[in-house]
């Protein structure tokens, strides 16, 4: 795997100091993750950069992530899937083609030979075009930058369940397990709690009223951390979920970020997965002056 030797892959950082000297932090934030919002506390929501900050740069590259970390997002998720040679990127879409100057299945292509060197930034304007920082990267880079981030780390499995697991792995050779969620289809999230009782997990698809008891049943089942559902939750879902000791989550907003950030946090949703970091966390802090008064 050419310029991602052994002991990037499992277990030190780079400059050979070892990723358990995070656990500290990572002990800190698992707490705040675990900590459950009481409805109508609007400024307890946590704000989530969904693929980064994609409402103002390329998403799923590391110029997206930062700048929603820079906004001040509490977490940022990124689309996980495998190339053909073993190696995890971040890409949403089975294949390349939407998001970069390539084509091909993301598992049909090899990373040092192809996807590394594809352009991702360049679709969304020239300004981004031939960036180093608007390239597709490998999930070990993402977690080696923003692991010391302070944020929570979102990885949404795009690929199947099998693969979820060598993806459990690096995460905890890197000492980031109490501040990683595994976001993705019931298969392969419980794959991952069954191998990893601390690995935080949650279901993705957005279900809503109608479709979210098998999902929450799933969850009380197996033991995962949250259950995510659509902006179309409303009170009684939110409470009933909590009824089991689960945190609610929300996926995701892409529009009235100010209003819908808003309505979701007095019912008592613990985080919020959207598109524009900054316009939501603004509407954190307003909602926050108004409670205040």
């Amino acid at each position: 795997m050419g310029q991602y030797p052994l002991h990037l892959l499992f277990g030190l950082r780079r400059g050979g100091r070892c990723a358990l000297g995070r656990f500290g932090r990572g002990v800190r934030l698992h707490r705040a993750l675990s900590r459950p919002v009481r409805p109508g506390r609007t400024v307890m929501i946590r704000i989530q950069g969904h693929r980064g900050l994609p409402a103002a740069f390329p998403e799923n590259t590391m110029l997206s992530l930062r700048e929603a970390v820079r906004e001040g997002a509490d977490g940022i998720e990124m689309d996980v899937r495998r190339t053909a040679d073993g190696m995890y990127v971040l890409m949403h879409d089975e294949t390349v083609d939407r998001t970069t100057n390539g084509s091909g299945a993301v598992d049909r292509l090899r990373f040092e030979q192809e996807v590394r060197h594809l352009d991702a930034g360049a679709w969304m304007g020239d300004a981004f075009a031939g960036r180093e920082d608007a390239k597709v990267p490998a999930l070990i880079d993402a977690l080696d930058e923003f692991g010391d981030a302070g944020v929570e780390l979102i990885l949404h499995i795009k690929c199947p369940a099998g693969d979820a697991l060598p993806a459990l792995e690096l995460v905890k050779a890197r000492g980031l397990i109490r501040r990683t969620t595994f976001f993705g289809k019931l298969e392969a999230i419980n794959a991952v709690k069954a191998a990893e009782r601390d690995a935080r997990t949650q279901n993705d698809g957005a279900p809503g009223p109608e479709t979210y008891e098998a999902v929450l049943q799933n969850a009380v089942l197996h033991g995962h951390d949250a259950v995510s559902v659509s902006p179309a939750v409303t009170a009684e879902m939110a409470a009933r979920i909590k009824s089991f000791g689960k945190a609610v989550h929300c996926s995701f907003l892409t529009d009235d970020y100010e209003e819908r950030t808003k309505r979701l946090a007095e019912l008592g949703v613990d985080a919020v997965l959207g598109n524009d970091v900054s316009r939501m966390k603004r509407a954190v802090r307003q909602a926050g002056r108004d409670e205040r008064r």
